[in-house]
């Protein structure tokens, strides 16, 4: 087949772009995906915000609704994820935050992480993302 040279294109390079709704970065590496992730997620909560403060829902269905639509956001694309302290942390302060709505913790009352992750059956982020990169690793080898 002949191709005309008027028709070939340059491809640009840039300093990232999103791709499946994961960004990619030249220079931030994951900590730019990472962010956008809890964006997303954080997104993702806020709009079920009546949800979190309905009293008509049990704790068990509420934390079904934020594994299905909350954590399935921040966690996608996390098997493939390079992962720091920092990163580890900014996604447990957020998922600790939607956790205290979830439960409906307020102001005067003090609950540990470690108490809400274990009201709700929850394991810590580093713990889940652990699990996902085991999961991905055990088909890679496949």
């Amino acid at each position: 087949m002949r191709t005309n040279n008027n028709q070939k294109k340059n491809i640009k390079e840039v300093q990232k772009f999103v791709y499946l709704g994961s960004v990619v970065s030249k220079h931030e590496g994951t900590d730019r995906d990472i962010k956008s992730r809890i964006n997303k997620a954080r997104h993702a909560f806020n709009t079920l915000q009546h949800i979190w403060r309905a009293t008509t829902f049990t704790l068990h269905n509420k934390i079904c609704i934020y594994n299905s639509n909350v954590k399935s956001v921040w966690l996608y694309g996390s098997d493939t994820w390079r992962v720091t302290k920092t990163n580890t942390l900014s996604l447990q302060k957020f998922i600790n935050r939607c956790l205290t709505n979830v439960l409906n913790v307020r102001w005067p009352e003090v609950v540990s992480n470690k108490e809400e992750c274990k009201k709700c059956n929850k394991l810590m982020a580093s713990t889940q993302i652990k699990k996902r990169k085991c999961g991905w690793i055990g088909n890679t080898f496949r």
